[in-house]
């Protein structure tokens, strides 16, 4: 959970959107590949966007998923936020409720990862590319 939040929590200078700000954003990373990251980027983005199953505490509006995710992840499981660890008692001993919320937060979890293992390609491929065009500079 730990490394994950290094990843998505942009604090520590090392992020996704750090990756793509100092790697992908560079006039050297051909366009299809910086493409590719983006994509994999705005699925995640978009994923939290949506609007969850689940009806906030002091309202008639629905969380969002990633409001969801943060409880979870935030108020109990990778740290106890303040900010959210109320929500997350509350979310988490409701007995079936409370396995309907983690399912819906396993199903994040699975996009994310998903999304990922295909920025893992992708960094394969740019670092494949960068040693080939490396090569040629050596050879010229």
């Amino acid at each position: 959970m730990l490394n994950l939040r290094l990843l998505i929590q942009d604090r520590d200078g090392f992020s996704i959107r750090r990756i793509y700000e100092d790697i992908y954003s560079q006039n050297d990373t051909p366009d299809y590949i910086r493409e590719r990251f983006e994509q994999e980027r705005k699925k995640w983005h978009d994923h939290l966007g949506l609007l969850s199953l689940f009806r906030r505490v002091e309202g008639q509006e629905n969380y969002t998923n990633k409001e969801l995710f943060d409880i979870l992840f935030y108020g109990g499981l990778a740290h106890m936020d303040p900010k959210y660890v109320r929500l997350f008692y509350f979310m988490t001993k409701q007995g079936a409720y409370s396995a309907i919320v983690f399912g819906s937060f396993l199903s994040s979890l699975n996009i994310l990862l998903n999304v990922l293992r295909n920025m893992r390609q992708i960094n394969k491929e740019l670092m494949t590319h960068l040693e080939a065009t490396e090569n040629l500079l050596k050879n010229v």
